[in-house]
């Protein structure tokens, strides 16, 4: 029910000023798992899935170029471990809130289909379960990336866009597409 009302009072923002946004988007990257465990230490991989909703606003225009920010929250699952030699330790379904604020340079070399360059921090919030012999961490809470995308208009009010980057600290890749309603 609130979440419904926050979504409501998002459009109705965007209704009020042309230069801003709304984005809904499936999200996912990866993060290093170190694990260690009676005195041994190993690396695995901690996945991050799940759908985010924006509010972005264009802060200059040009004849073929837009600047925008952007904040996100994201909603999702993490699953850690799973392909290691020596220590098992495999967690899935952990809640995973995330806050991505960005900014980007979008370049349309024709009219309707953009080129997007994104800068990005990376909030997120979960906890890995301990067992008690194995002590498990994976990645910085707050992280730093870049994005290079694809935005295609559908129509007067709606484009589509998927972009793809590196998440800087511990390694990753952070992945996206979804819609944005202008």
């Amino acid at each position: 029910m609130a979440a419904s009302k926050f979504i409501l009072f998002l459009l109705l923002i965007c209704s009020l000023n042309a230069k801003a946004s709304i984005d809904l988007a499936y999200t996912t990257w990866n993060e290093t798992l170190k694990l260690e465990a009676g005195g041994k230490s190993e690396s695995a991989e901690t996945h991050f899935d799940g759908y985010g909703i924006g509010y972005g606003k264009r802060f200059k225009t040009t004849k073929t170029s837009v600047y925008r920010y952007s904040l996100s929250a994201f909603f999702g699952t993490a699953t850690a471990g799973g392909a290691q030699d020596t220590i098992i330790y495999q967690r899935s379904r952990i809640s995973v809130l995330a806050l991505l604020p960005a900014v980007q340079y979008v370049y349309f070399p024709q009219r309707g289909v953009g080129i997007a360059l994104e800068a990005f921090s990376l909030y997120r919030d979960f906890m890995l379960p301990q067992d008690g012999v194995t002590s498990a961490s994976s990645g910085a809470a707050i992280n730093f990336g870049a994005t290079i995308g694809a935005r295609f208009n559908l129509n007067r009010n709606w484009l589509l866009f998927m972009k793809g980057g590196p998440v800087i600290l511990e390694g990753g890749t952070l992945y996206s597409i979804g819609f944005q309603m202008l």
